[in-house]
């Protein structure tokens, strides 16, 4: 979210600046103590370049390094709560399915990886028209390093 933002310098100086302890995202953190001080908008028609990493792993470990950051900082987001929700219950349907040789639990795993990659491509199409059939790949790496980024953060923030 605080990859693009203008902020007035009052406002950096009010907040303290980044919280130089964190290292992989002291941004996010910055942000959200900013919003108790100043009130903030979104600029619909901004234009803002951000390009992740070139490659699947590059890509793999910015998400990772973001999401570790995060919960290491002591911030789960919603989504990450929906996220982990949702791998709990495949993982759970997978075993049942791997347990029982069930035809219906084994068609409801199929039918949900199928749901997965249409939504991963559904959410994104307008925007990006030509590059729907990456979607799934990238939705999958994306929740694999949002879900190990966060449980090393965790830990982190444990010890």
């Amino acid at each position: 979210m605080t990859r693009n933002v203008l902020l007035h310098r009052h406002v950096w100086e009010r907040v303290g600046g980044f919280d130089e302890s964190l290292s992989l995202n002291e941004d996010y953190p910055f942000f959200l103590k900013a919003l108790e001080y100043f009130p903030y908008s979104f600029a619909s028609d901004a234009v803002v370049n951000w390009k992740p990493r070139s490659s699947y792993l590059d890509f793999f470990w910015q998400i990772h390094n973001y999401a570790r950051g995060d919960a290491g900082a002591g911030i789960i987001r919603p989504k990450v709560w929906l996220l982990i929700l949702r791998f709990a219950l495949f993982c759970l349907l997978t075993l049942l399915f791997l347990a029982t040789e069930s035809v219906f639990l084994g068609s409801i795993v199929v039918l949900l990886c199928i749901l997965y990659a249409v939504w991963s491509v559904a959410k994104h199409i307008s925007r990006f028209p030509r590059g729907w059939y990456y979607f799934p790949v990238l939705q999958i790496v994306t929740d694999g390093a949002v879900l190990l980024g966060t449980a090393k953060g965790a830990i982190d923030r444990k010890n």
